[in-house]
């Protein structure tokens, strides 16, 4: 919400949630822009959420150990569990997104942990989610760098957005 190159405090961004907002967001990206277009945004664009936009790849780890502030929960954007009112109107019907969705699993079969039709995306045609509820794609790849033994691999959820052209043309291919 505010301007490009200004910093927000948490208290600035608080005061200005709606009432609706319960959790304060926040994105890591490498730059205003990156964040501004990723996928994981577009639901909070669409509800009018502000989302902090943190560029330093320590700032998650941080954010990871404060918790909250003045009560509110600290939660990384692309673990939200929002969705937006564009989730309804055309595209595939229910039937057929989900009959998608489950014939691009059995597609991917372990490639993907899970594939679900998604309530959160606008202008995407998908995007890809880390399934551990508590890791971060940022924070894997910076525990990554840090163990470079590590041989856990992460398991992936793919949502798709059933209203995209790209979505609706694989289902009548399918």
């Amino acid at each position: 919400a505010s301007e490009k190159g200004k910093l927000v405090s948490l208290a600035e961004y608080v005061k200005r949630m709606p009432a609706e907002q319960k959790e304060i967001y926040y994105l890591l990206a490498p730059n205003r822009e990156s964040a501004e277009s990723s996928p994981y945004f577009e639901v909070f664009k669409a509800r009018k959420f502000e989302v902090l936009f943190l560029s330093d790849p320590w700032d998650e780890f941080v954010m990871e150990h404060l918790h909250e502030f003045e009560g509110k929960s600290l939660r990384p954007a692309e673990k939200a569990e929002l969705d937006t009112e564009a989730a309804k109107g055309e595209g595939l019907s229910d039937a057929d997104a989900e009959a998608l969705a489950k014939w691009i699993k059995e597609s991917l079969g372990e490639k993907v942990a899970a594939v679900r039709v998604s309530k959160r995306l606008v202008d995407s045609p998908a995007v890809i989610l880390d399934s551990d509820k508590f890791m971060t794609s940022s924070m894997r790849r910076i525990l990554r760098s840090v163990q470079k033994d590590s041989t856990a691999e992460a398991k992936y959820d793919l949502e798709i957005n059933p209203r995209h052209a790209v979505i609706c043309r694989l289902e009548s291919m399918r």
